[in-house]
Formats: C-alpha cells, sequence, structure tokens
C-alpha cells in the first residue's frame, strides 16, 4: 500500500513539474498532423490522410512567443501516414475535449487553445511512464529511495524532460514500453491472466504507434520469457495470452494500411523513390550512425543524457540479482543503435537529443537504482551521482526554457554538414541561449499571462496556481512515504 501511494504521488509530482515547463503549443509539423489524423478518426475517417495544405499550424514564426501563432508550414499526405493511429487513438479524449471546447469558446484564438489543450497528452504520458517505472523498480525489491532517486534522473536530468513537451509518439512508445516491462514482471511471478493479456496489448500499441520502433515491442514479452518460471503449461497459457492481446492492435494496424494504401504490407514509409522529399534513406555509414547517437557532440546521448551514464557503474550488480532485467536493458539499447545507425536522420535532429533512442531510458535507468543503493547506504559514488544529474538538469533547463526547434533552425547547416566532430560539445545548448535572449520562455503561461484575454489570463492564474499547490502538496506526501526508507 506504501508502494501504491509513493506512486501515485511520484506521477503527481512529474506532472505538476511537465505541466509548469510545457510549452502549450506544436513543435513540429508531425505534431499538427497527429491531432488532424485524431480529428478525422473522431468524424468517422479512419483512412484520411491530411494534405499538404491542412498540415500547418496557426500563423507563420514571429518575433516573439505568439499565444496565436506558434509554428510552419511543412508537407503532408503519404510521408506522415507512417506515423501509426496509436497516439492518435490514444489522444481521442483530449481532442474530444478540445472540439468540445470550440462549442463554448468565443475566443478569437481557438485553435491555439484547442492545440494547448490537446498538447498536454505528452506531460500526462511522461508523468505515468516515470510513475510506472518507480514501481517496476520496487517490484524489483530495491528500496523506494533509490528508485524514487533514479527516475528523478531520468525525468530531470535526461532529455526526457524537453520531450514531455514535445507531441510526438516517442513519449508514448516510452510509457508502452515501460508500462509492458511492469505488467511483464507481474506475468513472470503471478498467475494471473490480465498481465499477460496486458503485455500484449502494450507491445502491439507500440506497432500501432510508431512501426519502426518494433524492436522496442519485442523487448516485452523477452523480459517476460527470460523472467518466467520454467512450468511449460503456465508458459503456454501465458503465451496464448500475449497473443491474444497483441493480435486485435496488429488486425487494426492492417485495416488502416489497406484503408489508406490498398495493401496490408504497405506501412507508409518511401524506401524507394529517391526523389521525393519522403525518402527514408537508410544509406547513412553505419559506424557514423551507431557511435553518432552515442558520441555525436551535439544530440549523442551522453551529452543528453549524462545521469544514465552511471548506468555502467550498477549494469554488473543489476545483471547479478536480475538478470533478465539486464539482458533486457541492454537489448534496449543495442537494438535501436544498430537499427537507425542506417538511417540518413539518426540523429533525429529536430528534437533535443537523440529521440530515437528516448523509449531505451527507462530500461537504462533501471541499471542505475544500484548505484544509487550504494550511494544511501554506504555513501559511494555521491559526488558522481550529484555531480552527472545537475549537470543533466542544466542542460535540460536550456532545452525546456527556449523552443528547441528553433535552436535547431539555428545549428541545422552545421549539424548536417560535420555530424559528428568540428564543434564543442553542448553547441545546441549556446543556441538555447541565444534564443533565451531574444525571446520570451517557451512557457505555456508565460504566453498567456502576456497575450491572453482577461478570462484567459484568469484561467492561467488559476491552472499555475493549482499546480504549484499540488507540486508542494506531492512533495510533502513522499518526504512522508520515503522517510522510512532512507
Amino acid at each position: 500500500m506504501l508502494y501504491g501511494k509513493a506512486t501515485f504521488w511520484i506521477g503527481t509530482f512529474a506532472l505538476s513539474v511537465f505541466a509548469l515547463f510545457h510549452g502549450g503549443h506544436f513543435y513540429h509539423v508531425d505534431e499538427e498532423l497527429h491531432f488532424l489524423v485524431a480529428t478525422s478518426i473522431l468524424e468517422g475517417n479512419w483512412a484520411a490522410i491530411p494534405t499538404t495544405e491542412q498540415a500547418y499550424y496557426r500563423g507563420q514564426f514571429t518575433g516573439t512567443n505568439s499565444f496565436l501563432a506558434m509554428g510552419k508550414t511543412g508537407s503532408g499526405g503519404r510521408f506522415y501516414a507512417k506515423s501509426g493511429i496509436g497516439q492518435a487513438l490514444t489522444v481521442l479524449p483530449l481532442v474530444a475535449a478540445a472540439r468540445l471546447l470550440g462549442r463554448v469558446w468565443r475566443g478569437s484564438n481557438l485553435p491555439a487553445i484547442q492545440r494547448l489543450v490537446v498538447s498536454f497528452f505528452c506531460p500526462i504520458v511522461a508523468s505515468i511512464a516515470v510513475a510506472l517505472l518507480f514501481r517496476l523498480i520496487v517490484e524489483l525489491d530495491y528500496p523506494a529511495l533509490a528508485a524514487f532517486s533514479a527516475v528523478c534522473s531520468l525525468a530531470f536530468g535526461t532529455f526526457f524532460f524537453a520531450h514531455a513537451k514535445f507531441f510526438m509518439n516517442h513519449m508514448l512508445t516510452a510509457a508502452l514500453l515501460t508500462a509492458g516491462l511492469f505488467c511483464a514482471r507481474r506475468a513472470s511471478y503471478r498467475d494471473e491472466a490480465r498481465y499477460p493479456l496486458l503485455l500484449g496489448i502494450a507491445a502491439g500499441w507500440i506497432i500501432l504507434t510508431r512501426n519502426d520502433c518494433f524492436m522496442y515491442a519485442l523487448l516485452i514479452p523477452l523480459y517476460w520469457w527470460l523472467g518466467a518460471q520454467p512450468n511449460s503449461r503456465r508458459k503456454a497459457r501465458s503465451l496464448l495470452l500475449i497473443f491474444l492481446g497483441f493480435l486485435p492492435l496488429i488486425l487494426i494496424q492492417i485495416f488502416c494500411n489497406v484503408a489508406r494504401f490498398g495493401n496490408p504490407f504497405d506501412f507508409g514509409y518511401n524506401l524507394t523513390d529517391s526523389t521525393q522529399a519522403s525518402y527514408d534513406a537508410f544509406n547513412a555509414p553505419y559506424l557514423t550512425g551507431f557511435l553518432g547517437q552515442l558520441f555525436n557532440l551535439q544530440t549523442g546521448l551522453i551529452w543528453y543524457a549524462a545521469p544514465l551514464v552511471v548506468s555502467l557503474l550498477g549494469f554488473q550488480s543489476l545483471y547479478r540479482l536480475h538478470p533478465a532485467a539486464a539482458v533486457t536493458a541492454a537489448a534496449g539499447l543495442f537494438l535501436p543503435l544498430s537499427f537507425y545507425a542506417k538511417f540518413s536522420n539518426w540523429a533525429g535532429e529536430i528534437s533535443w537529443g537523440p529521440r530515437f533512442l528516448l523509449p531505451a531510458l527507462p530500461l537504462l535507468t533501471v541499471a542505475c537504482v544500484p548505484v544509487w543503493q550504494e550511494c544511501f547506504e554506504k555513501g559511494r559514488h555521491r559526488r558522481f551521482l550529484y555531480g552527472t544529474f545537475f549537470l543533466g538538469l542544466a542542460v535540460q533547463l536550456f532545452g525546456v526554457l527556449a523552443d528547441h526547434n528553433r535552436g535547431f533552425v539555428l545549428t541545422q547547416g552545421r549539424i548536417a554538414a560535420n555530424p559528428m566532430y568540428g564543434k564543442i560539445p553542448y553547441s545546441r545548448v549556446w543556441s538555447q541561449l541565444q534564443l533565451l535572449r531574444q525571446r520570451p520562455p517557451d512557457l505555456w503561461w508565460f504566453a498567456g499571462f502576456s497575450q491572453g484575454s482577461r478570462l484567459e489570463k484568469i484561467l492561467c492564474v488559476l491552472f499555475v496556481a493549482a499546480s504549484v499547490a499540488l507540486l508542494v502538496f506531492s512533495v510533502r506526501k513522499l518526504r512522508a512515504a520515503l522517510s522510512g526508507n532512507h
């Protein structure tokens, strides 16, 4: 019961922080298209692919953050259909709420307000992932305080923090993976039908959300299989339940492929026609892509997830106590590194940090927990742990206070020209600092206070006050819940 309460308050704490630092708008054309696809589904048109004319944000770039005009034009159509409809299906309640708001709201900036409502999907999903990861770690019999410290280092010391603002589908993939691993852990020692069924659903929903993330979906049954008890009859029944959970999501994917492209095996990728802007080239030099995702001086994993370097110290201890978790964590980093190494945009440059590796971060966090446990029980590695955390936190603050998509525009040519070397580390951090000197902070409530109507300003005050109160209250509850685990 203690861990149940702590899990809830950790999720509440993370949600409060993510909400206060949220931008409240879409950053890239991909995000607008998730919104448009969800709208089409609500209107009964599952097969709709937004056109180029539809795929835009309201307005153009302006000299200051604009509550009415945030975004840019972009291409739509077949290229963006490849993202799948998993996120669009998941966000339907928020889109429905935004459409309902449109019936009663009479402000001139209704489109921006609707997108503000829907954009809070990512802070919600990110906080759920943080809470589930904490619960998974304590399920592995680690102290709650060590688990809490590890998940905080993930949530606020890595580019997970910035992606809690980014309405892309990588965060949903990370949350589904965490939920699936939690169900797999439960299924490995509890004889309950719901957990194999749920882990199958989580794996299938990852495919439905972003089918090029199939390797993350495979990690869920892998973790269950490695940790399951050696009972052939029980394993066979669990496999059947996993399949029953997985199959409906795959059938939905096939239905959408047929409805959109007339072919169940056409996922919307353009792998052959290099004359089109939507060409998905898998022709990058392998070592450049593989090492670049880790060490690229402008987007590499070690620079944008510094606290997770600690996982190198904890992996051996994790493998000794929980070999299934250790093998899954290693596979969770190696498989996407290997797959995306050949992708021409292996760095995922429009985002803050290597976005294709975002779902792997919770797995690496698990390997950090033994080190945090040693810190609290034996006083070891304290300077290293706190040093990497505060370094990571400082980097992430630049990523969340300024619009990282605009920061990428400032460095785009240099990254493309020399993707691995020739620049000092954190050159994108300096571009963010330049943006902060030129523009207001990328915070939804700041834009609301400065540009909203009187009613919108009142609502901003109420919402910010509620978020701060919830933050303070959750901190007090967490101190009480974790005080006995020091």
